[in-house]
């Protein structure tokens, strides 16, 4: 059940994780009108606190711990040790 419940996490991180990166790209263009990367050089000092988000949604797609993409990881991790096939 562990494997179960750590699939299930995993795509309702998935999603809110991927919806909040498009949303946060998508305020990007919408102000920038550019998709060049060189001309969003010094985003962190214009918009502090976007900037902020953007990395936390950016760490949580890595899944790294503490962040909100590990837990899941970890479950299915876990369950994944656990398995042992049945014997005939």
């Amino acid at each position: 059940m562990t494997a179960l419940n750590g699939a299930s996490l995993e795509m309702v991180n998935h999603g809110i994780i991927t919806g909040a990166l498009f949303f946060l790209v998508g305020v990007i263009y919408d102000r920038t009108h550019t998709r060049s990367l060189k001309d969003f050089g010094g985003l962190l000092a214009v918009m502090p606190v976007y900037g902020y988000f953007l990395i936390v949604a950016m760490l949580a797609s890595l899944g790294l711990p503490v962040w909100p993409g590990s837990g899941a990881s970890s479950s299915s991790s876990l369950a994944r040790t656990r398995w042992r096939p049945s014997s005939p």
